[in-house]
């Protein structure tokens, strides 16, 4: 097998340090025993929009998934094929702005900053899963090509919408601890999902974003609220 090409290698190295790297910005605040950390900021700002705590548990499993991802896409038979070299960019990028989101909100907190990356993290997995969608992957291309970016898609499809929410409240704008700042937020973020999954067809996708609105029902009938509905 001849060498590969510099960009194959560049894009293979920045996934794989890529997808390291966002599971270790994610938890280094805490394993620093910094004042500031994601889940404080989140706290201080929180909304009937941000799920449920212990839902969140699922980085744990699209942190995995990018790594599984992030290894097989590296692999010979992936390397230098077409589909996987846009999307391997797709996942660099997708990462890198998760990155940046990890580092600067627990120094500067949920702001009009985060909700960009948050945005940018949408776009970007959005165009991931039009590729997914035209390629058609079955087997291992499923499982470990496909399945990990449609799960951190389904997710950011919900969590942009909570990260808006703390900001607005934040910035004085709209207050989305009451439910008619919520409930209008939390329709979009159904009417997205629905969209994006009619359009792709990917259980993968659902499950994530199902879990994150999920998370939001379930925080409502903890906290004894409507909003769930």
């Amino acid at each position: 097998m001849s060498a590969l090409p510099f960009a194959d290698l560049l894009r293979i190295a920045l996934v794989l340090v890529l997808a390291a790297g966002q599971a270790l910005a994610a938890y280094w605040p805490e394993l620093t025993g910094a004042r500031e950390t994601i889940t404080t900021r989140s706290a201080r700002w929180d909304t009937r929009v941000v799920p449920f705590g212990p839902f969140f548990a699922i980085w744990l499993l699209l942190f995995s998934a990018c790594g599984a991802f992030a290894v097989w896409h590296a692999l010979p038979a992936q390397a230098s094929d077409p589909t996987y070299r846009t999307l391997g960019w797709l996942a660099a990028a997708l990462f890198a702005g998760n990155v940046a989101w990890e580092v600067w909100v627990p120094r500067r907190g949920l702001g009009w900053p985060s909700v960009a990356l948050i945005a940018l993290e949408l776009a970007v997995a959005l165009a991931a899963l039009a590729v997914i969608a035209g390629w058609g992957p079955t087997g291992w291309d499923l499982w470990l090509g496909a399945v990990p970016l449609q799960l951190f898609a389904g997710w950011v499809s919900v969590a942009a919408f909570a990260n808006l929410s703390s900001t607005l409240r934040r910035a004085g704008l709209a207050d989305a601890r009451r439910a008619a700042v919520a409930g209008p937020l939390i329709g979009a973020a159904v009417l997205l999902v629905a969209a994006v999954g009619w359009w792709t067809g990917s259980p993968a996708y659902l499950a994530a974003a199902g879990w994150g609105l999920a998370g939001i029902a379930v925080k409502a009938a903890v906290g004894g609220s409507g909003a769930a509905g």
